[in-house]
C-alpha cells in the first residue's frame, strides 16, 4: 500500500532544500541481530549475533569475519571514527581496540571523541559516566529511557523519555519541555531531532532545547535517525498493514525532501556517517540501501572492498 503524502506543517523555514535523495536496495542479510551499525565509509556493518559479533559487506550481505566478545549477550550500540562499541552485562567493549571496561548494569552507551559516555546503574542509582574519570548522578527514571544520543565532540548525552528530554553534561542535567522516545543528534546541523513512537509529529531543537522547527507527518513515526554528513533526518512511517515508508526531511527546516518504499515499519535504522549507506534491521533480516543525491554516482563497492577492514583484537 502506498502512503498518500500530506502537506507538512512546518513552523520555521530557513536554508535551501537539499537535493532529492534516491535510495537503491542492494542486498538482504538473513540473520537475527542484536544491534547493527554501519561503519563510517558505508562498505561494512558490524552486528551482534548469537554468541558472537560479525562484519558483513553492505553490497551483497556477504560475511567477512567474526569477533568474539567476553559474553554471549552483547549488543553492538555505536560506531564513531572507525571504532565499534559493544555493551553487555559485563560492561562496554571497544571492539577494534580489544578493550573491555567493566561497568555494572549498563543501560546504553555512545562513543565520543574522548572515549565512551555510558548510562548505567550503580549502588547510588542511575549514573552517567565519561570513561572512568567523570561521573554524575541523574534521576532514576533516566535508566529506563528508551532512547539516547550523544554529541561526539564532547560527550554531551541526550536522553529521551515520554515526559521530557534531558541534556546531560559535566555541569549537570537540563530538561527540555517536550518528551520523546526517539532522539538523534546531528553533527551536520547541530540539532537534536525528536519524535514519539506512534505519533505524527517530529521536531528539532538546538542543544539547549530551543525549538528550530516542527513538522507533521502523514502517518505515525516508528524510527528516526540523522543522515550523516547530509544534514537530513530520516523517518520510518507506519503505512499500515505492516508496510513502512521512508520519509526524509531537511534537517535545518523540516521541509520534505523525498519519500520511498521501505521493507517494513517496525525496524531499527542506521546510516554511515558519509550518508551513502543505510541498514534497516527487522526481526530476522537486515536490508542494505545505497543512497545518492543530485548528480552523485552510487558508492564504489566490490566484494573485496575498497577500504581496509579494521584490525580487531580478541
Amino acid at each position: 500500500m502506498r502512503l498518500t503524502t500530506m502537506a507538512l506543517a512546518v513552523t520555521w523555514l530557513g536554508a535551501c532544500q537539499s537535493d532529492e535523495i534516491r535510495m537503491s536496495h542492494m542486498s538482504t542479510l538473513q540473520e537475527q541481530t542484536r544491534g547493527v551499525v554501519v561503519m563510517d565509509h558505508g562498505l561494512r556493518i558490524q552486528a551482534a549475533m548469537q554468541d558472537t559479533t560479525c562484519i558483513f559487506r553492505t553490497l551483497d550481505g556477504g560475511f567477512i569475519r567474526d569477533h568474539d566478545l567476553p559474553t554471549n549477550d552483547e549488543r553492538i550500540v555505536d560506531t564513531y571514527d572507525g571504532e565499534i562499541l559493544g555493551a553487555s552485562a559485563q560492561g562496554i567493549h571497544l571492539v577494534n581496540r580489544g578493550e573491555d571496561v567493566a561497568i555494572t548494569e549498563v543501560v546504553d552507551a555512545r562513543l565520543w571523541s574522548g572515549g565512551v559516555v555510558s548510562l548505567h546503574e550503580t549502588v547510588e542509582g542511575c549514573t552517567v559516566s565519561w570513561n572512568r574519570d567523570e561521573h554524575i548522578s541523574v534521576p532514576q527514571e533516566l535508566c529506563d529511557a528508551p532512547a539516547i544520543t550523544a554529541d561526539p565532540r564532547d560527550g554531551t548525552l541526550f536522553v529521551g523519555l515520554p515526559g521530557e528530554t534531558s541534556r546531560i553534561d559535566r555541569d549537570g542535567l537540563a530538561s527540555f519541555d517536550s518528551g520523546a522516545d526517539l532522539v538523534s543528534w546531528d553533527r551536520a546541523t547541530q540539532l537534536v531531532y525528536m519524535a514519539v513512537s506512534g505519533e505524527r509529529t517530529v521536531w528539532a531543537t538546538d542543544i539547549n532545547g530551543v525549538p528550530a522547527w516542527s513538522a507533521t507527518t502523514p502517518a505515525p513515526v516508528t524510527a528516526l535517525t540523522h543522515m550523516g554528513d547530509r544534514g537530513l533526518v530520516l523517518l520510518m512511517l507506519d503505512a499500515g498493514e505492516g508496510e513502512g515508508r521512508f520519509y526524509i526531511l531537511d534537517g535545518e527546516t523540516g521541509s520534505l525532501n523525498s519519500e520511498h518504499d521501505a521493507p517494513g515499519s517496525e525496524v531499527e535504522i542506521d546510516l554511515s556517517q558519509d550518508g551513502t549507506t543505510l541498514a534497516v534491521t527487522l526481526e530476522t533480516e537486515v536490508h542494505f540501501f545505497d543512497i545518492t543525491a543530485g548528480g552523485e554516482e552510487p558508492k564504489e563497492r566490490d566484494t573485496v572492498g575498497s577500504a581496509p577492514d579494521p584490525i580487531m583484537v580478541d
